[in-house]
């Protein structure tokens, strides 16, 4: 009898130690795929100890996570000490439970949802020189004739033997993600740094390079940037579909990012009150997990990226410490190339406005002032080009009969109407330019001009024209267009280019008025010479002319 028991034993030892093989073997072939390695221990595990269910944890020291992989290749991300696989991660303690439910740490939750009776648990860590890299978690042991019972001391034995083959594999499949995320990162970095020293210095084409490079770096559903303007207090958001939004400086998470300087990294955006769910609802989307992070030049916020649902595969995770370490690293490239692109920009728009001046000036010096209105009508063509509007109108002002004269784009017929009349008149009366975001919010805005044609006035700008210290005329600016043909308010910089403007134009009407005036004293001396001539010739002498 002792010589067929020793037999059993060894015949049982010679399966463990090829099952043990076996095992090594299969973690060797799942070379560095984390999914496949874990998925391998789940396998091997639950065989070797005779449990129906297992699950492992892997052990995210840096965040404070475990990192939860079961049978149906389901990835969850939990708290470091939740649950009884939190406790064994924290004190690398084995934790054997022949009655599940009477141990306080269980959570029976999932139990209750699905209708599985979880009975015994057998929770162990699996550890690398000295330190617990993941928990193993095997559920109700199957006995041979089919039963459930308890986990035993040889399965703790036999489960340690197979811990060192799977801490192993799992050491070294982590080793090689870092080798392969720092290469990664690495050429990623040099091949966007090249790409960003070469870019356009154009923003908005900038910036989908940015949204591109970005999404790419930390495998983002989506993305947005958002430029700062510090002088407006505004933040110009650059959609994926080159769309280009204003907002408030402080407006949502993107908002709380420019103007604190913190990164914001939320799990679940939908619990976070800051999380504006309106676009969701719009388009069906489901934003998950957020990451918004400040792009930096030196000690100034140039801008915010916002990055939406890290992905793998079909799942979506949280972001993670090393996607904030390899986005930071990016940022460095972006923010100069952001503020190079934004001087650049405005130098461009100085000398711009440098050569419109010119060319202004040139115009008016050649433009026919005479009794017609092509002057007014010049004014009207290059104010609304300037500045971007979609309309114009110009207010000539009488200041004897207390009158505004209304000129409009190719209309031969002036109106006149009192000078306090309308947004005109409140400018001609006070001299003080009027921006206006939404006109039917004004209660000094006629809307009867739109009803009758049809037109929707939605932003508009009047701006006085003065010479001498005296308004002489308005420029009633309507609809500035932005980009995809949308309508967006005037801002200081649009205030500021009409100021220029404004001399330009003051001393060209001046001059039209003087003109006229010649005009009208030269054809009054030409009558009077005609008048003189014919009394003359009819022997009236001079006497009679006078």
């Amino acid at each position: 009898v002792q010589h067929l028991n020793l037999q059993e034993e060894n015949r049982s030892q010679v399966q463990k130690n090829l099952a043990m093989t076996r095992t090594a073997q299969a973690l060797a072939s799942a070379e560095y795929d984390q999914d496949r390695v874990c998925n391998q221990i789940l396998e091997h595990a639950r065989e070797l100890c005779k449990a129906d269910r297992c699950s492992l944890f892997l052990v995210d020291h840096k965040n404070g996570e475990l990192e939860g992989h079961f049978e149906d290749t389901c990835v969850v991300r939990m708290p470091l000490d939740r649950g009884i696989a939190g406790h064994v991660a924290m004190t690398g303690k084995t934790v054997n439970i022949e009655e599940a439910y009477e141990d306080a740490r269980f959570n029976r939750s999932v139990d209750d949802q699905t209708g599985y009776l979880t009975k015994s648990i057998l929770c162990m860590p699996i550890t690398f020189e000295g330190m617990v890299v993941a928990v193993a978690q095997l559920v109700n042991k199957v006995e041979e004739d089919g039963t459930l019972g308890h986990f035993s001391a040889p399965d703790v034995d036999d489960f340690l033997a197979f811990a060192g083959y799977a801490a192993a594999s799992l050491r070294n499949t982590r080793l090689f993600q870092v080798a392969n995320h720092e290469y990664r990162k690495s050429e990623t970095m040099l091949s966007l740094a090249h790409a960003l020293a070469c870019a356009t210095l154009d923003v908005r084409r900038l910036s989908a390079q940015v949204i591109n490079s970005a999404k790419e770096l930390t495998s983002s559903d989506r993305c947005s940037l958002f430029i700062v303007n510090e002088q407006k207090q505004q933040l110009e958001a650059h959609l994926e579909d080159m769309c280009t939004i204003l907002m408030p400086i402080n407006a949502g998470i993107a908002g709380h990012v420019a103007t604190t300087g913190e990164t914001v990294n939320i799990t679940e955006a939908y619990n976070d009150s800051r999380f504006n769910q309106n676009v969701d609802f719009q388009t069906g989307y489901r934003t998950k997990s957020i990451l918004c992070m400040p792009v930096m030049c030196g000690d100034q916020i140039v801008a915010v990226a916002q990055l939406v649902n890290k992905m793998d595969g079909d799942k979506v995770l949280s972001f993670t410490a090393e996607d904030e370490d390899m986005f930071l690293a990016f940022a460095v490239y972006v923010g100069v190339c952001i503020r190079t692109a934004t001087l650049y920009n405005a130098a461009e728009q100085q000398r711009t406005t440098a050569d419109l001046m010119l060319q202004l000036t040139k115009t008016l010096q050649e433009a026919v002032v005479d009794e017609g209105d092509q002057l007014i009508q010049l004014l009207i063509e290059r104010a609304r080009e300037m500045i971007g509007a979609d309309r114009c109108s110009l207010f000539i002002v009488d200041a004897e009969k207390e009158e505004l004269e209304a000129h409009f784009e190719q209309s031969t017929k002036p109106i006149r109407m009192p000078i306090s009349s309308g947004i005109a008149g409140a400018v001609a009366t006070s001299g003080e330019s009027i921006n206006i975001d939404n006109a039917y919010n004004d209660e000094r805005f006629n809307s009867e001009v739109d009803n009758n044609t049809g037109y929707r006035t939605q932003t508009l700008l009047g701006a006085p024209i003065i010479y001498e210290g005296q308004v002489v005329a308005v420029a009633q600016l309507v609809n500035k267009m932005g980009a995809n043909n949308s309508v967006v308010p005037f801002d200081e910089q649009d205030i500021n280019l009409f100021h220029m403007f404004s001399p330009y134009a003051a001393v060209a009407l001046r001059i039209a008025k003087l003109y006229q005036a010649s005009q009208f004293d030269r054809k009054k001396s030409e009558a009077l010479f005609i008048l003189a001539t014919k009394l003359a010739q009819e022997g009236l002498g001079e006497d009679a002319v006078i």
